[in-house]
């Protein structure tokens, strides 16, 4: 059985000459590639050489000389000289981004990357020194191999063994290190590159709005989640909860009057003093009179970092017997942090992000299990979630 082998360097008559020196004279060319290495989207990229070698007699199989005696023959360098030639008037500049592939693009056979896929057939019609389609070249499980597709190198050329392959990598895999970086779940990803399809790998901004889609729902209520005489718990530190309590109400049209505080003192707020619940107690003892109301009920529950705060303001849920509680968090806090105060109370059905915009990974808040309601005091759309995640990554 042949052994192929693919060796690659910055140009194509070193790569030649490296042939030479570790295989011989009588090694066979079996096909040849320009790949781009490295880069940012279509940019920046460094241009290599893959060429494909069979170590076989050459007697055998009629391949031309590939070096004289004294060096790389006139026809390998004239050769190498009109590849260039011919692919610049054939093919767009380099940096030029190859234009996305349609979801429904219709199957090919995978080849080695190139930006100039033209390059092996021009190879091959100017010298013949290809016989056939060459054999499959070695990729790791689960790589795509089509010419969108990036080379990595991991080993300089310099230092690469004998027969070592050009490592070929999913540009999916980019996407996923970006999203991890903004702390998305890897879950999260993996849903949003499966909506994306083919294109995903390519389209960072694509599958960011796939993410959004997936997180933020497809039409979020219009109204309060509570009906009249019924209560909807913010709970947070007091005079931020009681500002997005106000805001909430304001959105809803409802009167400035259903807004109430429960907090020890209303320090830093300008809530009413008759408005202002002191105690788990005295809760309970209002809690007829707010049953009584005909819109719906709006407490701020005062809680700070402290276990001991969130402690009491569960208790202060407990009495009001809230239909349904939003917590605020803080996005610059350890997720493990914040788990340990929302284990504090019960019933949570959302979260109010805030500092969303200031942390280097918003994403770790949806590692906390429930559904994000507000960013930064907005309702968390699809577009405030684009907006978001795009600004950290500088695609927007």
């Amino acid at each position: 059985m042949s052994t192929h082998l693919l060796l690659e360097g910055p140009d194509l008559a070193g790569v030649l000459a490296r042939v030479h020196a570790e295989h011989g004279p009588a090694a066979r060319i079996l096909g040849v590639d320009k790949v781009r290495v490295g880069g940012l989207a279509g940019f920046f990229a460094r241009e290599r050489f893959a060429v494909q070698v069979e170590p076989a007699a050459m007697a055998a199989t009629g391949a031309p000389p590939l070096l004289s005696d004294g060096g790389l023959s006139d026809g390998v360098l004239d050769l190498a000289r009109a590849v260039d030639e011919q692919e610049r008037a054939q093919c767009p500049p380099v940096g030029t981004p190859a234009a996305p592939t349609p979801l429904a693009a219709a199957p090919r056979r995978a080849t080695v990357a190139t930006e100039r896929p033209g390059f092996a057939a021009v190879l091959a019609s100017l010298a013949g020194v290809v016989g056939g389609q060459p054999p499959d070249l070695v990729v790791p499980p689960g790589a795509t191999r089509s010419c969108d597709v990036e080379t990595l190198d991991p080993v300089p050329a310099e230092d690469r063994s004998p027969g070592q392959p050009l490592l070929v990598h999913d540009p999916a895999d980019e996407v996923r290190r970006a999203l991890g970086r903004l702390g998305l779940p890897s879950e999260l990803t993996e849903h949003a590159l499966a909506r994306c399809g083919a294109t995903g790998g390519r389209d960072l901004l694509a599958v960011v709005g796939a993410v959004a889609e997936l997180i933020a729902p497809a039409r979020r209520a219009a109204g309060p989640p509570v009906g009249p005489g019924q209560v909807l718990a913010v709970v947070g530190p007091s005079a931020l909860a009681y500002e997005e309590a106000v805001g909430l109400a304001r959105v809803w049209r409802l009167p400035a009057g259903c807004v109430w505080l429960a907090a020890s003192n209303r320090a830093g707020t300008d809530v009413p003093a008759s408005r202002v619940l002191p105690s788990p107690a005295q809760a309970l003892d209002r809690l007829a009179a707010l049953r009584r109301s005909r819109t719906p009920v709006l407490v701020a529950v005062d809680a700070a970092f402290e276990i001991e705060a969130w402690q009491w303001a569960a208790r202060v849920v407990s009495a009001l017997a809230a239909e349904e509680v939003w917590v605020q968090v803080d996005a610059t806090r350890k997720t493990a942090d914040a788990q340990a105060v929302l284990d504090q109370l019960t019933g949570v059905a959302g979260l109010l992000v805030h500092q969303a915009s200031v942390t280097t990974d918003p994403g770790s808040v949806l590692g906390l299990g429930l559904p994000v309601i507000g960013l930064d005091g907005r309702p968390a759309t699809r577009r405030a979630w684009t907006g978001l995640l795009a600004g950290h990554l500088g695609q927007w």
